[in-house]
């Protein structure tokens, strides 16, 4: 009999789920899978605080280095913004600025809702027009901090899975079974040569449903799935 055990924990901003297999009573399996909160779409939200305003900007990235450009789009965009400050986390990588607000009042309150929200690959911009009315110290975290929250709450959300990209050959006589192992599957890729060959990428969990054709490993990816608000 297999007893099926799991156990979820939070590593900075990946989730760990390890599966506990009990096969027999001296055996125990762990398949350890890390999965990493994105958003799908690019988010903005707005508001009016004193005369003061705020407009967030949150965007999904692949990586560090897409921030810089980001950046310079929205200073050439708001050209008479008085702040603009941000806060990003690419897997290990986080930073914020706060742009000449007072120390730790807006970078830092952005990148604390990110990180409450366990989501990577992220970067929100908060741009900032002066009012001309001081909001203070404790206004002015709670300022960016909700307007990035405003902006998340239209968030739609996708988790990424540590997996493979993988390759297979077969014969054409033997090609059934794999279709129908493959058939809810949409990243499927097939060519006809001698032999069918197929690409495709699984979680690592699942990579053992497929030994049994040999299958070579191309790559290491991120196999990303839907999830609810």
């Amino acid at each position: 009999m297999i007893n099926l055990r799991l156990y979820r924990k939070s590593i900075g901003n990946a989730r760990l789920t390890v599966k506990i297999f009990e096969i027999v009573e001296d055996y125990v399996i762990l398949f350890m899978v890390i999965c990493m909160l994105v958003i799908r779409n690019n988010l903005e939200a707005k508001i009016e605080i004193k005369g003061s305003k705020f407009i967030a900007k949150v965007y999904r990235i692949h990586s560090v280095g897409e921030v810089s450009s980001i950046l310079e789009e929205l200073k050439k965009e708001y050209k008479e913004a008085t702040h603009i400050c941000y806060a990003y986390i690419v897997h290990g990588d986080r930073k914020c600025s706060d742009d000449s607000e007072p120390s730790g009042t807006a970078g830092l309150p952005i990148l604390q809702v990110l990180e409450r929200r366990d989501l990577n690959y992220v970067l929100a911009v908060v741009v900032r027009y002066f009012g001309g009315v001081k909001l203070g110290a404790s206004n002015l975290t709670r300022a960016y901090a909700n307007i990035v929250r405003d902006a998340l709450n239209e968030a739609v959300f996708a988790t990424l899975t540590l997996g493979y990209l993988i390759e297979i050959e077969v014969p054409y006589d033997k090609t059934q079974r794999l279709d129908y192992l493959l058939r809810d599957m949409d990243n499927v890729v097939k060519e006809y040569q001698e032999e069918v060959r197929y690409q495709f990428s699984i979680p690592k969990e699942d990579f053992s449903s497929f030994s049994c054709y040999q299958p070579k490993v191309l790559k290491e990816v991120y196999i990303e799935k839907n999830q609810s608000k």
